[in-house]
């Protein structure tokens, strides 16, 4: 009985944090001060943040901009919506992001978190964690500054 419980326990474990993003989701789009957070990323809160960040960096793998909302800056697996604005390429993942990303300029950019410079999300060298959240970067080179911490 106890193996039982014990394998349950850690069945739930398992498949909780995917069904909370999943969740956070749909419910992100419900908020419109959503940008620039990342799915899960309340979550870490039950982690020191800089133990977090420091496991976020680690893992950190180079991915392809067409599957990466902008908007909630979030990896996917599958390629999201092309968003052409202004001559350059972003990339939501439903309707509503869409509209934001030719909408609200703001949303197209981002601080690259090694050197601190602002950089258009189109143009990018795009890093995400374990979890999916996205960074920025302005080069190849910031991007392996980023994973070598």
């Amino acid at each position: 009985m106890k193996n039982y419980i014990a394998i349950l326990a850690l069945s739930a474990l398992m498949t909780a944090p995917a069904f909370a993003q999943e969740h956070e989701h749909h419910q992100g789009h419900d908020m419109p001060h959503m940008e620039g957070h990342a799915h899960g990323e309340h979550m870490a809160g039950h982690e020191s943040s800089e133990h977090a960040d420091h496991q976020a960096m680690m893992t950190v793998r180079q991915v392809e901009p067409a599957k990466v909302c902008m908007v909630n800056d979030t990896a996917f697996d599958t390629d999201q919506i092309a968003v052409e604005v202004e001559g350059a390429t972003y990339y939501g993942c439903c309707p509503m992001c869409k509209e934001r990303l030719e909408k609200d300029a703001s949303i197209r950019k981002a601080i690259d978190p090694v050197s601190g410079n602002e950089v258009d999300k189109a143009k990018a060298v795009i890093g995400a964690d374990a979890e999916g959240k996205v960074h920025y970067f302005e080069s190849e080179e910031n991007l392996y500054a980023h994973m070598a911490h």
